[in-house]
């Protein structure tokens, strides 16, 4: 836990939510779909140790998935292969280093964009990192190759699962406004292509040492000659397996081929027995329908599979699993926690005030009121859940007359927004954490960067509700 100051950073601003609850009044639904406001309905300090328990109940999915990518690269380091396959693309890029932080941050913007996978991509960010520090960038330039694209295709994503599935049964499937979406995936990817290659240089006089102390997983000493194709093979099955299973195809591209061929496996049977069905696991989903559970299972069969492919003993890859978890048990305790805001303000209804104010403010939906509280929203609450505690409260502000589709891209370009720059954005927190970087020192070396951004998005939303 040497990030000290970020980790003050995330308590200050539960902190400062906690003390909202006792000024702010919770609002309600009343009679049908109105909403009421109500009195203060303060959290009190034995409802924080009780919420406390809460959080892995609720959000423990993220926290589990970053621990099981831990013992991932626990492993992988400890074979040694992780630092020689990243030694030899950084001698591949040599000259054209910032070659490969165009290629590396248009991959992550593209993929992102076009599946609406988001928070599951970040299994290849420390693999990504190394190669960016390996090359003589520094941690700033790391995480605006991979955890900013990740945020910029998250706000153009053509359809975003997660936030679609909430309201699923009131809209149509298909993707929405998929022109103004496709417009911000094309800007936001040349906007941070074209900053990463006027701001981004390379450190003199680097060594070994120097980027050791910025890594957590540092090279094994002693294993010049480990073959690497297991590892790149392992690389391409994750990256393959988590594009078609977590892919909405059905729902985004009304391709359902994936679905038939599920039920098609499921149903062979020998004699009354689904012999393929019980041998995967009846909760083995479709390509199109996983969810991070299934992707943390992938992993960890890759994990086993390492394991044998490099003849590791299991006594040894217990203890390189301990020393992954050891190292990222920070990141995923701050990814955990994080969510604290969101509970507090759920529980005490003080969100719902807060977007009721705003979104009031004009008649209709006016982009920066529906916008702030959007980014509100976006920064308070864990991804499966804003749907249904912001996007439905400006429904019911609106009288059910609302254009779902089109708050919801409100919702997905501002809750972009907000995980670049919210001290509660578990994909902020997660990078940070990792690198050890302080969170003022990432607001005073992105802010051009963000207000772009954010000029961008409001660019786009203005132009969704005007035409």
């Amino acid at each position: 836990m040497k990030n000290k100051k970020l980790w003050l950073t995330l308590i200050i601003t539960i902190g400062i939510v906690f003390l909202l609850t006792w000024v702010i009044p919770s609002t309600s639904y009343g009679n049908g779909s109105e909403l009421a406001l109500g009195v203060v309905n303060p959290t009190g300090f034995w409802d924080v140790f009780y919420y406390l328990s809460m959080l892995p109940l609720w959000f423990g999915q993220n926290f589990i998935y970053i621990l099981i990518v831990a013992i991932f690269y626990g492993v992988i380091n400890y074979t040694g292969a992780l630092r020689i396959l990243e030694e030899k693309i950084v001698k591949f890029f040599k000259k054209k280093e910032k070659i490969f932080l165009l290629i590396s941050s248009s991959l992550f913007i593209i993929v992102t964009s076009l599946t609406g996978i988001n928070f599951p991509l970040m299994v290849f960010v420390p693999f990504i990192i190394g190669i960016v520090l390996l090359l003589g960038f520094n941690k700033i330039t790391a995480l605006i190759t991979t955890v900013v694209s990740i945020l910029v295709g998250t706000m153009g994503s053509l359809y975003s699962a997660v936030l679609y599935s909430a309201l699923s049964n009131y809209m149509d499937n298909g993707i929405a406004y998929g022109w103004y979406k496709l417009g911000l995936i094309l800007a936001g990817l040349v906007i941070v292509n074209l900053y990463l290659y006027f701001t981004s240089n390379i450190a003199k006089g680097k060594n070994k040492e120097q980027f050791d102390e910025e890594m957590l997983f540092i090279a094994k000493e002693g294993q010049k000659k480990v073959k690497v194709w297991p590892l790149v093979t392992s690389f391409i099955i994750l990256l393959v397996l988590l594009i078609i299973g977590m892919t909405p195809w059905s729902e985004a591209y009304n391709i359902t081929i994936f679905e038939k061929i599920h039920q098609a496996i499921g149903s062979v049977k020998i004699g009354n027995f689904a012999i393929i069905k019980n041998i995967i696991g009846s909760s083995a989903a479709a390509f199109g329908a996983w969810d991070i559970f299934d992707m943390a299972a992938l992993i960890g069969i890759l994990t086993v599979a390492m394991i044998f492919a490099y003849k590791i003993k299991w006594q040894e890859a217990f203890k390189a699993a301990i020393d992954g978890i050891t190292k990222m048990l920070p990141v995923a305790i701050l990814v955990l926690l994080s969510n604290m805001t969101f509970v507090f303000v759920s529980q005490t209804g003080i969100l719902t005030t807060i977007i009721n104010f705003f979104a009031s403010l004009t008649e209709g939906i006016n982009v920066f009121a529906y916008s702030i509280a959007s980014f509100i929203g976006g920064a308070l609450v864990n991804e499966s859940y804003v749907a249904s505690n912001v996007t439905w409260v400006f429904n019911s502000i609106l009288s059910g007359s609302a254009d779902l589709p089109l708050l919801l891209l409100i919702q997905q370009v501002m809750y972009g927004l907000a995980m670049l720059v919210a001290p509660t954005s578990i994909f902020l927190l997660a990078g940070l954490s990792y690198l050890e970087v302080d969170y003022t020192k990432w607001l005073k070396k992105t802010w051009l960067l963000l207000i772009i951004l954010a000029t961008l998005g409001l660019m786009v939303l203005t132009l969704a509700i005007a035409l």
